[in-house]
């Protein structure tokens, strides 16, 4: 089996663990629910950049600006939800 399609398996595999986690959503506390969407997000989204877009090895400057831009975009989208949970009090913290 190739490459490109093991990682279309774990693309599909992530993609119902997150259905599955999501399921869950009354269950779990709406931090623990959005770091977990979140970094299996930037896991897909990693997968999707080295075997598809094919940011290997070779570019490792492309790479590094690409995993930097990902880590502060999913922190920045993982706060802005803590804030809003908090603000509406929705949060186990605040209430």
């Amino acid at each position: 089996m190739s490459m490109i399609a093991k990682a279309w398996l774990a693309l599909m595999a992530l993609t119902g663990g997150t259905l599955a986690v999501v399921s869950l959503a009354d269950h779990l506390p709406h931090g623990l629910l959005a770091f977990t969407v979140f970094a299996v997000a930037g896991v897909k989204a990693w997968l999707i950049l080295v075997y598809f877009v094919g940011i290997g090895r070779d570019a490792s400057g492309w790479r590094t600006i690409l995993v930097v831009y990902l880590m502060i975009l999913c922190g920045l989208l993982v706060a802005f939800i803590a804030l809003s949970c908090a603000s509406a009090g929705l949060c186990p913290a605040t209430s």
